[in-house]
């Protein structure tokens, strides 16, 4: 008896010793990256953001020598759109009430936190009915 356990149990360690010589073929997918091009508007739009985040680090900062570019502007009024069918008379409206706020902070001494707050809060009133995704992005130029 002892010795067929014995025996049992060396059969069972060598054939669990044993391995199979399975070949496994690993298939590597081609990746395929794609670019997101950014339309000409969207493009204007991060120029315009990067001037906003500037612009409230001066103001922040109490700095006095915040120099407002208003190269962008004139790009604004024929910039193409992401979807062109937003450009319709309520983004024109939206669009001369930010370049409005916009332009008088130009001709401010002292940029005050309202006046920047009050652009910003026209780029959220915009972005609220077009274009939606950049939303919390925006509402963190505003300066508390």
């Amino acid at each position: 008896m002892r010795n067929s356990l014995i025996l049992l149990i060396l059969l069972t360690s060598l054939f669990s010793c044993i391995t199979k010589n399975e070949k496994i073929e690993v298939v590597e997918e081609e990746k395929v990256f794609v670019t997101y091009e950014l339309s000409p508007m969207a493009s204007l739009m991060e120029r315009m953001y990067a001037e906003s985040l500037l612009m409230k680090g001066h103001i922040v900062e109490k700095n006095t020598n915040v120099v407002v570019s208003t190269d962008f502007i004139k790009e604004l009024e024929f910039a193409a759109l992401t979807v062109p069918s937003d450009k319709d008379a309520f983004f024109e409206i939206q669009m001369k009430e930010f370049v409005d706020l916009y332009t008088s902070l130009e001709s401010q001494e002292v940029i005050k936190k309202e006046s920047y707050n009050a652009m910003i809060q026209s780029c959220l009133s915009c972005h609220q009915v077009k274009c939606t995704g950049p939303i919390e992005r925006i509402k963190k130029l505003i300066i508390k």
